[in-house]
């Protein structure tokens, strides 16, 4: 569950940047290698970006070409903000490194993520546009024009489920929490 009294998005294509606005993400590496791990977000309008990451910072490169088979996804919306659901095939993860399916006792390294961005559409474009002139601007221009973007993005968050270090960002598979499967009694 996600709280957020007002959830937003502008993209609605998939496999846009969705990662710039506000998103749920889900990283899994099953085999722990920190190699060719999924990438899932999902925004409150329900529209998705599934990549593949060959390695962490090494570029969007092919990422965005992987589309993963199967997935399922609901977006719901409450008074407090939106729930997201995922059903994964483990047939579609097979370039993630799973060769089968779960059994009790399976490590899987997994990174849940939320970026909440506050603000909405209004301050995304705005910094759009600032971050635009900072091209053509003066040095002076540019610590004023930064200035403000400061202001604007000031109440963004970046949530882990696991500790991530500043310098990586989400892309830290080192640090990537552990689920372990289990059988249900």
């Amino acid at each position: 569950m996600v709280n957020d009294a007002e959830p937003w998005g502008t993209m609605f294509e998939r496999d846009a940047r969705l990662w710039e606005q506000e998103v749920v993400e889900l990283f899994l590496d099953p085999d722990g290698d920190g190699k060719n791990y999924p990438e899932l977000e999902v925004t409150p309008h329900n529209v998705v970006v599934d990549l593949l990451i060959p390695a962490p910072r090494s570029g969007a490169g092919t990422a965005a070409e992987w589309d993963i088979q199967g997935l399922q996804t609901a977006v719901g919306k409450h008074a407090g903000g939106w729930t997201v659901e995922m059903a994964i095939s483990w047939k579609s993860l097979e370039a993630g490194g799973v060769t089968r399916a779960s059994k009790s006792g399976d490590r899987w390294r997994v990174g849940l993520y939320r970026i909440e961005r506050p603000g909405g559409s209004e301050v995304f474009e705005k910094v759009t546009q600032l971050r635009k002139r900072l091209d053509t601007a003066s040095e002076k221009e540019t610590k004023s024009i930064e200035s403000e973007i400061e202001t604007l993005t000031a109440g963004r968050q970046f949530l882990a489920w696991s500790p991530t270090r500043v310098e990586r960002g989400f892309h830290d598979p080192e640090r990537f929490g552990i689920v372990e499967f289990v059988l249900k009694p």
